[in-house]
Order: structure tokens, then sequence, then C-alpha cells
């Protein structure tokens, strides 16, 4: 993993004078504990977009990072590497962004996973297209997403290669997969249909296919959050059908 620590300190110094980068911040290569990770018997890791904003309170911006804020700025010079990443393993037994991973959460819930301890298996979080957090939330960068995805869609590739995982859950707009090299837009097969409640509302629909090594990719829409459209329990039951594939 320290292989990858350099290209995304490298981003982040290349965009200290972006006027959407947040100040001060670093990057985040993942979330989550790796060794746990790796010692699981069912590997998944989760995906999204770009880091929030809100992982960089302005009150407190290392407060949920405090391992990192010793070597900040210096890392930028190469510095600390390995306390950098044992301040991404400890994510979730810091301050973690609750509100937020809790949609994810659910999903893994359902598998047996868990973000935190306390489980048969541990995943951590990544994000395909940034390992930056901005300000505006990736939604709202427009034209700019072409400058943080030109290298952050590659260092996220090269996490995926490192991380090996078994299941990969996607929660993001299904324009992104073009980026995606182990997806093939054209191969989506209907995993899981939630029926909606309320008439109005189209049936929510997670689709899934393997990649050429044989990993399960599972999508489901997002909205402002992962599966956020759908209640605990549907997102329980999402996870409970992954696993019956994911073995």
């Amino acid at each position: 993993m320290d292989h990858l620590v350099d290209p995304a300190w490298e981003l982040s110094h290349q965009s200290q004078s972006h006027p959407c980068l947040v100040q001060p911040s670093c990057p985040i290569l993942f979330f989550g504990d790796l060794t746990a990770y790796r010692s699981s018997a069912l590997k998944v890791v989760t995906i999204a977009l770009s880091p929030s904003r809100n992982e960089f309170p302005a009150d407190n911006p290392f407060q949920r990072f405090p391992r990192a804020s010793r070597h900040f700025p210096e890392i930028l010079s190469g510095k600390g590497r390995t306390t950098y990443i044992e301040s991404l393993n400890e994510y979730f037994r810091v301050t973690p962004y609750r509100s937020w991973f809790g949609w994810f959460e659910e999903v893994l819930i359902g598998m047996g996973t868990i973000y935190y301890e306390g489980a048969p298996n541990t995943a951590p979080h990544t994000d395909l297209c940034s390992p930056l957090a901005t300000d505006p939330t990736w939604s709202g960068l427009g034209s700019e997403q072409a400058y943080f995805e030109s290298g952050g869609i590659p260092l996220w590739h090269r996490l995926i290669d490192e991380l090996a995982p078994d299941v990969l859950v996607f929660s993001i707009a299904k324009r992104f997969f073009d980026r995606v090299d182990i997806a093939d837009s054209s191969k989506w097969k209907v995993l899981h249909t939630v029926t909606r409640v309320d008439p109005g509302k189209r049936p929510y629909r997670v689709y899934f296919q393997r990649s050429a090594t044989d990993q399960l990719v599972v999508f489901g829409q997002a909205a402002q959050q992962p599966f956020a459209t759908l209640k605990k329990q549907s997102r329980q039951e999402i996870g409970r059908v992954i696993l019956t594939h994911a073995n």
C-alpha cells in the first residue's frame, strides 16, 4: 500500500492552488481498517465518487484523521507515510461521518460485513473519481470534475488491484461506469428489485456482473447518499441477495 501513498499525496500537492480543494485537508486513499479487511473471509469494498467536504470540518479539520494532522503539511514532501496509513486505518474508530456511511452500512450488514469492529468481515470504502475532498462537492464541480478525475480514476484502479476484493459495491450515477475498467456497461443483469410502496415511484433495481477476474460487481443508483431512496430493511435485503451471489 505504501507505493500508492505518494501518488495520492502528489495529487493533493498539485491541487493546492485549486479553488475547489478543501483546505486544509489530506487525500483519503481509502477509509477503513485494511488489516481487518485482509483477514476477512469475504472481501468487500464499497465505492462512491469522492470524499465529502464534511470529512474536514471547518472548526477542526483533522478531527477524523488526527494522526495525519501531525505530519501536515510536511507529508507533502514525503514524510510520515506509515502514520498517514494508520490514520486511514483507524477512520471508523475515531469520528467517522456516520450520517453518510450509514446508508452503505445497511447493505454491508446484510452481507455479514461492516465498516466497524464486531462482524466476521470488515470492508473499506473507496472513491472512484478522486481521493480529494472538494467544495463544492462532486455534483457541483461541473467542468472541474475532469481535472480531479484525470489523476483520481487511474489511482483508484491501482488501489483496487492492490485490494483485490471479492465484491465491489458501487452506489454512483450509472454514467460513471464508462470510467470503470472492470465493468462492461453492456453486461449488467438485474440482481434484485425493490418494489415501492408508493405506486408513483419506479421500482429500484440493483444490477450485477462478473468481472474478467470473477469479481462480483454490484451497482445501485445513488441519490445524495448511497442507496438513499431505500428504507433500512430494503438495503439490508439487498446485502443478503448480494451475499447469495458472492458465495
